[in-house]
């Protein structure tokens, strides 16, 4: 049982809960001394975002920790539907209004990429800058958005690369939003309970045990699952809480995927 010990009737609930044998985790002994969920006082306003970003992945890190010494399990609603690890929202016929509510839908820590290849030692190869920041966002599981309307770049460094419209992907982000999960575990044996319809995706469920991960297709209602027959993959980049582990500040860029013909992007940065 999760619960803040800053609010008496939540103290109460644990007292009841330790009586019953349960073992609960205070959340407010998770956060940094001198921290507030208000943040720091009066921080610049172009902080603020990286702020409280880094203090939430430092806060899922810290509760992932402790709840593994507690013998819980770490399962949570991957970011992309199965089996994709990352996402490229194409730019449809609205163009910047594309880019601007991407913007608004996932916000600045969600977009990566770079809005044109670099000079320096690829300076003859400049669409190979691109290519590689694409591979490395794929890896980190971030999200990205193409300026190009028809992307061209080689995927078999990003096989399961989900390529899709900005509308689509907020579609699915809204129901991912919605799906309830209730998970018991009796051994190696997982019992998953999802109540939300999935709106014609697939979603996809992740089981950590440390730093390596088990990526599995979730059912509607109800899935049993043995730990013994998953593949856990160490994951040297993504991490276990997700985007939250992101820190892009509010430094927006855009990507340019037409690699074909390495013209990069030479238009305005929306920032």
């Amino acid at each position: 049982m999760l619960f803040d010990s800053r609010n008496p009737a939540r103290r109460q609930a644990a007292r009841t809960a330790l009586g019953a044998r349960a073992r609960t985790i205070d959340v407010c002994s998770l956060h940094h001394r001198g921290t507030s969920s208000g943040g720091a006082a009066n921080p610049a306003a172009h902080m603020t975002a990286a702020l409280d970003q880094r203090r939430t992945a430092d806060f899922h890190a810290r509760l992932k920790q402790r709840l593994e010494k507690l013998g819980g399990v770490w399962l949570r609603i991957s970011e992309f539907p199965f089996p994709y690890r990352s996402v490229l929202c194409i730019a449809g016929d609205a163009g910047g209004d594309d880019l601007e509510r991407f913007k608004r839908t996932f916000g600045p820590a969600a977009v990566s990429g770079s809005a044109a290849a670099k000079t320096g030692e690829h300076a003859h190869r400049p669409g190979l800058d691109v290519e590689d920041r694409i591979a490395r966002c794929y890896a980190a599981g971030t999200p990205m958005f193409s300026v190009e309307s028809a992307p061209v770049f080689d995927t078999t460094r990003s096989p399961l690369l989900w390529q899709t419209s900005v509308d689509e992907f907020a579609r699915w982000w809204r129901i991912r939003g919605q799906i309830e999960l209730r998970v018991w575990k009796a051994g190696g044996v997982y019992r998953i309970q999802s109540e939300s319809g999935f709106g014609g995706f697939r979603p996809a469920v992740e089981l950590w045990r440390g730093n390596h991960a088990a990526s599995l297709p979730l059912t509607a209602g109800e899935m049993t699952v043995e730990e013994s027959g998953l593949a856990f993959v160490l994951e040297r980049i993504r991490q276990p809480n997700g985007l939250a582990s992101l820190n892009m500040a509010d430094d927006i860029q855009l990507i340019s995927t037409n690699l074909r013909t390495y013209e990069p992007y030479s238009g305005p940065l929306n920032k």
